[in-house]
């Protein structure tokens, strides 16, 4: 329906399917990174503390009674191998007096200094502008004669463990990216060949005429056998109705002709006798309104007919398109010769078979003969069949006032008239003629088509597929 949106259901599958899916992603590659940063935290922390036990074991008591240290510079550089990183040291007495390092450098705070040699404290802590990781350890330094204590820290930059985090996080990231992409590609193709049989539904539907109210026998998934069958529940009451129209129209028709064809025949008694004019003239033109009335009666059976043909495809058989010329011809020659309108009949070759349904072409012969014989001029109108090896053309061509080019598709449709309404005859058209050729030539698989004739008037041309492996 116009102004509704059509929504995808292969856009719906998959945000509901990767969008968690890659939220998951996310939130794994979050942990992953804040795991990472806490395990080289760690790692760095042991190196940390194994460099301030290490210079903490090299503390002594100089001859003077002060601190001195034998720096293991090992130990520092094994801080400066990671990364970027720069360290700092610190060695102070318990009173406070630098023995070493950096004196500025922040201790922690006095709470969180370590009651225990021995036992590493850390803290976060700035320095010279940059962010700083720190140990420190208190140590006991005696001699014979004397002890002192002193605080050891060492502090290292936080680039390096940073770097290691984010070189985790990138090469997580770079597999879960590729597996992203793997499962997103797996689930759109599962989703694709899921839906499949919904598609391949959908074009088995499409395929079929208006006219095909069979019920549907696809093979589907079974989470659309609801769909199915109420599709199948549809197209039942949809026959139903259809098939109640046409039996009504069918038997209304038949109701019809017979009154009609009773008042025609006493009209035509009644024009026989002796009648003054001004009884005549009302009497001529109810026999013409009875006779087109029949007419159209009959066409509208033929027209419930066709549709029935049409939804049953019955009947089919392989008809001579040259015989059936020749017997449609030579029936209504008399009744044309009347009219002033001399038949002709020209057959390239015989016999020339098609693969349709006798009555229905038999009618359209008689229409189009019908229409030259009441419209055109008097003279003569020419019936033809020829055929090549695909196709099956019957032409049938007068030297009447013809059907402008601009008006031909309108005289193609039901109850519309294309050409002059008027016939030689005293009655009018009913619009259905030609309309009603052109659904029996498409039921047929065929065309219909008007053109001109050399000379002026109109050539009528129904074009049908031979029939397949017919001389």
């Amino acid at each position: 329906m116009r102004g509704l949106p059509r929504r995808s259901l292969r856009r719906n599958l998959l945000v509901w399917l990767l969008v968690p899916l890659f939220g998951l992603g996310a939130l794994i590659a979050a942990e992953a990174y804040y795991h990472a940063l806490h395990l080289a935290t760690a790692v760095a922390d042991r190196t940390l503390a194994g460099s301030a036990l290490s210079i903490s074991d090299r503390v002594t008591i100089a001859n003077d009674g002060s601190l001195e240290v034998d720096l293991p510079y090992v130990a520092l550089e094994m801080l400066t191998s990671v990364g970027d990183n720069r360290v700092f040291y610190l060695v102070r007495a318990r009173d406070g007096a630098l023995v070493t390092g950096y004196k500025d450098l922040p201790l922690p705070e006095a709470e969180a200094l370590p009651r225990m040699p021995g036992n590493p404290v850390f803290y976060d802590a700035e320095y010279q502008g940059v962010p700083v990781r720190a140990a420190a350890v208190i140590g006991i330094a005696s001699d014979a004669r004397r002890s002192a204590g002193y605080t050891v820290v060492v502090a290292e930059t936080t680039q390096g463990r940073q770097a290691l985090a984010r070189e985790t996080l990138t090469r997580l990231a770079s597999r879960l990216t590729a597996l992203a992409v793997i499962v997103a590609a797996v689930v759109w193709l599962g989703i694709s060949r899921g839906l499949r049989p919904l598609a391949d539904l959908g074009t088995a539907v499409g395929r079929r005429s208006p006219d095909d109210l069979r019920p549907i026998d696809h093979a589907a998934p079974r989470e659309t056998a609801d769909l199915v069958d109420a599709i199948n529940a549809f197209i039942d009451r949809l026959r139903t109705a259809v098939e109640g129209l046409r039996q009504f129209t069918g038997t209304l028709g038949h109701q019809m002709r017979t009154p009609l064809a009773i008042v025609q025949s006493n009209l035509a008694l009644a024009l026989r006798s002796d009648l003054p004019p001004a009884a005549r003239v009302p009497l001529e033109r109810a026999e013409r309104a009875a006779r087109d009335a029949e007419r159209l009666t009959g066409q509208l059976l033929l027209l419930a007919r066709m549709d029935e043909a049409r939804a049953t495809r019955e009947g089919f058989v392989a008809v001579d398109m040259a015989l059936l010329a020749e017997e449609v011809t030579g029936e209504r020659a008399p009744a044309a010769l009347r009219l002033g309108l001399e038949l002709a009949l020209e057959v390239a070759v015989a016999p020339v078979l098609v693969r349709g349904a006798p009555v229905l072409l038999r009618e359209v012969l008689l229409n189009l003969i019908d229409n030259a014989a009441r419209h055109a001029a008097p003279g003569a109108a020419t019936v033809r069949v020829s055929a090549d090896a695909a196709a099956v053309r019957l032409e049938v061509e007068d030297h009447g006032p013809g059907i402008a080019p601009a008006q031909r598709a309108a005289a193609l449709e039901r109850f519309a008239r294309g050409g002059a309404a008027d016939s030689r005859d005293g009655g009018g058209g009913t619009g259905l003629g030609l309309p009603i050729c052109r659904d029996i030539a498409v039921l047929h698989g065929g065309s219909l088509t008007l053109g001109d004739t050399p000379g002026g008037g109109l050539r009528v041309t129904l074009t049908l597929p031979r029939a397949m492996g017919e001389g």
